[in-house]
């Protein structure tokens, strides 16, 4: 993130909120570390009924793109059509951008820095268990 802001071409109008510190990029580290244990047992729950890499492929970027678009990320919700704002305020990476947004840059924000956080921890312990019962059932029939 340094480096990016630092030496990448065109960021230059790109800046940290003046308070950002060691407490901010932590809480932005766990907020990426929320969303990946999420997402990662998603697509491992995906991964281990599917018998080819390229079928999976597939369908982790059928899941992949369609979970970024209908989130807050890329376009504000303030300006999406009525049904695409609903979509967007439940999808968890609305709400792990939501928080970097908080955490890095001065700006307004869709919800409290808790209640994201505890939606991206909710988030990735439900995937988790899933993902847990689902690779025991998948372990014990082999």
């Amino acid at each position: 993130m340094v480096l990016a802001i630092r030496f990448v071409p065109g960021l230059e109008g790109l800046s940290l909120s003046t308070g950002y510190g060691v407490i901010e990029f932590l809480i932005t580290l766990l907020v990426i570390i929320l969303m990946a244990l999420g997402f990662g047992s998603l697509f491992t729950m995906i991964s281990i009924r599917m018998t080819n890499m390229e079928s999976l492929m597939a369908v982790i970027n059928l899941l992949n793109l369609p979970i970024m678009f209908t989130s807050a990320a890329l376009f504000p919700i303030a300006i999406m059509p009525d049904w695409l704002a609903t979509i967007a305020k439940y999808n968890p990476l609305t709400f792990a951008a939501d928080a970097i947004r908080q955490m890095a840059f001065d700006g307004t924000s869709l919800y409290s820095l808790e209640l994201d956080i505890l939606a991206l921890l909710a988030f990735a312990i439900i995937m988790e268990l899933i993902c847990i019962i689902i690779s025991r059932k998948a372990l014990a029939s082999k």
